[in-house]
Order: C-alpha cells, then sequence, then structure tokens
C-alpha cells in the first residue's frame, strides 16, 4: 500500500458528459416571382408584403441567434428561385447576414422566376460542406463529389452510398457535421423525382440524413407524405403555415431556434482519479494495529516468562 500510495496511484474511467453543440444555420429563402406579388411597382424597395414578412422572420432569427452569446454558430443564407443564389456563406455574425439579407434586389435575376428548391437544397448542402473544409475538418474532394452528384441525378429514390471511399468521409463527415441545419421557406409546390440531368430532391434529402445535416421546411403549400416523411428522415420537420404571416413566421423561426438550441453532444471525458491518499491512510492504519499487536504479544510473552 505504501509503495502504491508513494508512486501516485491513479485509476481512470469514462464518463459521459454533455457540452454544447456548435450550430450551422442555413436560411434558405424563396424568391420566386409569386413572393413578389402585392407590391407597389413604383417603389423599388418595396418588394411586397410576403418578402417583408419572411425578412422580418429571418431578421428575428438571427436576433435570437446573437442573443445566445455562450454557444457558438455559424449562420448563412441563400435565395433561390430558379437558381440558388449565396447571400452570405457562414459567418459568427448574424448582424453581417442580415445587412447582406436587406441588400438583395429581389426583382433582380436569378430571382422572380420559377421555384428550383432542389438546386437550393443542395446548394445549403454544399455551403456547410465547405464551411466544414475551411475549419479544417472533413470535405469530399472534387472526384468524391462528382461521383456523389451522379447518384443524386435521376427518378430512383435509393442513394446508393455503394463507393467504399464516399462512405468511409460520410460516415467522418456525420461525425463533424452535427448541429447543421437547412432551414427552408417557400411558397410554391417541390418537384420531388429528377432525372438524368437533375438532382433528385428526395435523394439529396437522404444524404442530410446520412450527414446528419437536418432540414426544416416551412410551406405555404401542402406538403405531401412522400416528402414529409423524407424531411423526417434527417429528424427536421415540415411545416404548413397556410398563409404568410409576420407573426406566424416569426414565431415559426423562433420555435425552430428553440428545438435547435436544446440539442446538446454527448461526449467520452476520461475521468482520473488519484487513491495514494486513501491508500496512504490505509497502510499507516495497517502499520498501528501491526505494532500494536505486535506489542501486544511481546507483552504476553515476558509475561509467561
Amino acid at each position: 500500500c505504501l509503495v502504491l500510495a508513494a508512486g501516485d496511484f491513479t485509476l481512470g474511467f469514462v464518463k459521459k458528459h454533455k457540452i454544447a453543440l456548435t450550430h450551422n444555420y442555413v436560411l434558405i429563402n424563396d424568391g420566386s416571382g409569386s413572393m413578389l406579388g402585392q407590391r407597389n411597382s413604383n417603389d423599388p424597395l418595396d418588394f411586397g408584403e410576403s418578402i417583408e414578412s419572411l425578412i422580418s422572420a429571418n431578421n428575428k432569427f438571427l436576433s435570437l441567434v446573437k442573443e445566445n452569446e455562450k454557444i457558438k454558430n455559424y449562420v448563412g443564407s441563400i435565395v433561390f428561385s430558379n437558381d440558388p443564389f449565396v447571400v452570405s456563406p457562414l459567418v459568427e455574425d448574424p448582424d453581417f447576414v442580415f445587412s447582406k439579407l436587406r441588400s438583395i434586389d429581389w426583382q433582380s435575376p436569378p430571382l422572380g422566376n420559377g421555384t428550383e428548391m432542389n438546386k437550393a437544397i443542395w446548394s445549403g448542402v454544399m455551403m456547410v460542406l465547405k464551411n466544414n473544409k475551411d475549419q479544417g475538418g472533413a470535405f469530399y474532394s472534387d472526384e468524391d463529389l462528382f461521383k456523389l452528384e451522379a447518384r443524386l441525378n435521376g427518378r430512383t429514390k435509393s442513394l446508393n452510398l455503394n463507393n467504399r471511399e464516399l462512405l468511409t468521409k460520410t460516415k467522418k463527415l456525420k461525425n463533424e457535421l452535427k448541429g447543421s441545419c437547412l432551414i427552408v421557406f417557400t411558397d410554391g409546390y417541390v418537384t420531388l423525382d429528377g432525372d438524368s440531368h437533375r438532382k433528385s430532391t428526395l435523394k439529396i434529402l437522404l444524404l442530410c440524413k446520412e450527414l446528419d445535416i437536418k432540414v426544416y421546411l416551412i410551406s405555404v403549400q401542402v406538403v405531401n407524405n412522400e416528402l414529409k416523411s423524407y424531411i423526417e428522415k434527417t429528424d427536421g420537420q415540415a411545416i404548413v403555415i397556410k398563409s404568410i404571416n409576420k407573426n406566424k413566421l416569426e414565431n415559426v423561426y423562433a420555435e425552430i431556434l428553440s428545438r435547435e438550441s436544446k440539442e446538446s453532444l454527448v461526449v467520452d471525458q476520461v475521468v482520473k482519479k488519484s487513491y495514494s491518499n486513501i491508500l496512504g491512510f490505509v497502510s499507516m492504519v495497517f502499520l498501528l494495529c501491526s505494532t500494536i499487536l505486535n506489542n501486544t504479544i511481546n507483552k504476553d510473552i515476558t509475561d509467561l516468562k
């Protein structure tokens, strides 16, 4: 015991520990022609009630992110119509993102046309992947992305990640991308299937599931059950609001942030505990008892003589 105590005897054990989860929030906003209705055409800064309500809801979300300074979060923004347009990459400054949102000319191309949500979601995925690479994390090479994009095209509803290298990198990315969310708003209908030159919305959602990227869809239109089920595979949610209302939209975005803010990351923490003091105390008691016993035996022997 004394030898162990002198050597600072320690034992280690693994303890589960919760830490705050860093989030990557990508706000993906519909900028199609239908969003520009009900506006004063004589006022170039009037983009209509729908756009103003959406910007207000985005601002509410960004303000709440900024208030929670204890957690490190990244926010970015994309607007889309026939094609997506990056408003801001993922940054730590919500004010910067909002200033970029306010500076958009919603009447200029590529906005004001159709609703290609599949391209917008894919652009959000690429933004998250690029940020992870910039932070020194795992990433897909150009060759990997070429192989991956080929699998996202077509009408089949399975992803078929049967390439060993793709699988390995996807699993590694999944561990690093936890906390990533794509928050999509649209007032249009969503085309689910792809073709030989067009990515399938459903396959992109399956990839989001594999990468642990949640997708939230806020829609004015009814979301069909198939799309809803694929969104839920990502642990996200499809939310139908039926009409664009400023207060209603702000509440929806606030609820999404509240839900995500409760997420935490469980990690293994190795805890080492020294038992030297206990062993030293036990040793001293043992020596004391030995001494008393030895003295008692010697006294008895002396008395017998």
